[in-house]
């Protein structure tokens, strides 16, 4: 069967993407494993999602939109955390797809990701059943506040709200691997309502002896990791932008509990879609052992670059100094400067102003981020 495809590919009929292709427009728009009555076997389910696992994206395209994304959010004022799965995540299955199961792609970048509006309906389910530190009253103008309310609920007008939610972005190759359910009364969901006579029960009641139907469906593996940002809607009034400062600060809050209780996507009460803070078990067991942990943000730490090894020196206004900076992550930095900016540092006569997050383990200081000043 000839199918359609973007120049780029390494073959006119290719098989399967490359890492450098758009996985989530080949699984979405190429399918090519139909019967000649246009039916979709078992095996062409199967075969189809073959084509996509094992492929992880391609590193350099989501690093530059990781960094583009954390930058964005960083200027907004905008709460940024990464969360790492704990075991499998789906969503979009309820899209179509000639395999049953559809799955949500990232329109450019070609990988999985979780819309903005999904980010926001999972805060605000936990918000309105679960978080348990507000009364009902509390909770109403909460989330009046935070997402805002539409004419005739409980507001005399639209109002938006003080919260902007982003795309979850994967920052690092996303594993794709196939799954399987099994649901085995398909005919008690369709016609459960129609049952009138006694002889009906034993094809269309929920039982036990009905046969299991195997569906396989395409999920995102264990240990990716997902960026997700929360900012304030700032404008212009002090008062107002500190209250929406303070909001994006305790929606992140709120949002990790909801992550690690609840999930997002799909099929999370069989334990699909939880997530943790990147680097949360790892914290919890230095606790344990009793290593002092934290994370601070530097303004106006000054870097410094070494003309031989390229690495980066970073000290705090205060005095306190980081780890080096090595290649190939002070080189990343290092680029992505603006030419004044690596010009300056060149010269080393004088330290670059920057913006450091940096975490603290035991008596080791090491930095997470580096981001130039608005000046750079």
């Amino acid at each position: 069967m000839s199918v359609p495809f973007y120049t780029a590919a390494d073959q006119p009929h290719p098989g399967k993407p490359t890492e450098q292709g758009n996985t989530g427009l080949w699984f979405t728009r190429f399918y090519n494993q139909f019967e000649p009555d246009w039916n979709v076997a078992e095996s062409g389910k199967r075969s189809w999602i073959g084509t996509v696992t094992g492929l992880r994206g391609d590193l350099g395209v989501l690093k530059d939109a990781a960094s583009r994304f954390e930058r964005l959010g960083l200027t907004l004022g905008a709460e940024v955390v990464d969360f790492k799965t704990e075991g499998n995540f789906v969503t979009g299955l309820g899209l179509s797809h000639p395999i049953e199961n559809g799955f949500t792609w990232h329109h450019t970048l070609g990988v999985p990701y979780l819309p903005a509006s999904g980010v926001k309906g999972l805060l605000r389910g936990w918000v309105e059943a679960w978080m348990d530190d507000v009364d009902d009253d509390q909770r109403r103008v909460l989330i009046q506040r935070w997402f805002g309310t539409a004419k005739g609920s409980d507001a005399p007008q639209d109002r938006v709200g003080g919260l902007i939610f982003f795309d979850a972005l994967p920052i690092t190759p996303v594993p794709l691997v196939e799954e399987v359910m099994t649901p085995h009364m398909g005919k008690w969901y369709e016609q459960g309502g129609q049952i009138k006579l006694e002889a009906d029960y034993a094809d269309k009641a929920p039982a036990d002896w009905h046969s299991p139907v195997p569906i396989p469906f395409l999920a995102v593996g264990r240990g990716a990791s997902f960026r997700f940002m929360v900012a304030p809607r700032l404008t212009g009034d002090a008062s107002a932008d500190q209250q929406a400062r303070k909001d994006s600060k305790d929606a992140m809050a709120q949002l990790k509990l909801a992550m690690e209780w609840m999930g997002a996507g799909a099929k999370t009460a069989t334990g699909y879609g939880r997530m943790l803070p990147d680097g949360a078990k790892i914290a919890a067991a230095l606790a344990e052992a009793g290593i002092e942990t934290g994370s601070a943000q530097w303004i106006g730490a000054k870097v410094t670059r070494n003309k031989s090894t390229g690495e980066l020196s970073i000290t705090s206004a205060e005095g306190q100094r980081a780890a080096p900076l090595k290649s190939p992550q002070a080189q990343d930095i290092f680029n992505r400067l603006s030419e004044a900016a690596q010009n300056k540092l060149r010269d080393g006569k004088k330290p670059l102003v920057m913006t450091a997050e940096v975490e603290t383990i035991g008596n080791l200081t090491r930095v997470v981020s580096l981001l130039p000043s608005a000046d750079i």
